[in-house]
């Protein structure tokens, strides 16, 4: 699927529908090899490090347990996110 077909599918989707079909959202994101960004809903401290919310990052790469992503605001700065905090203190 081209960037700008997932792009309009998405424009095109309410909130509750996207919330309902992120997985596969994801899967076809991922597919795409578009980018996939997310953003802290709130600021979270992880390592002594603090992020406020509305920092963005993107993922790199998931594994079982965690989300492996790049800092938006600090490029080459690279954490694990829990999966488990997804939908509370961060999303995509």
């Amino acid at each position: 699927m081209s960037e700008i077909k997932l792009k309009e599918m998405l424009d095109s989707m309410t909130l509750e529908e996207l919330s309902v079909n992120s997985k596969g959202i994801k899967s076809l994101i991922k597919k795409s090899d578009i980018p996939l960004y997310g953003k802290f809903l709130k600021d979270y401290e992880l390592n002594g490090v603090l992020f406020k919310k509305e920092d963005l990052f993107r993922l790199l790469k998931e594994d079982k347990d965690s989300y492996i992503v790049e800092l938006e605001q600090q490029s080459l700065r690279i954490i694990s996110l829990p999966k488990k905090l997804e939908e509370k203190v961060f999303v995509f």
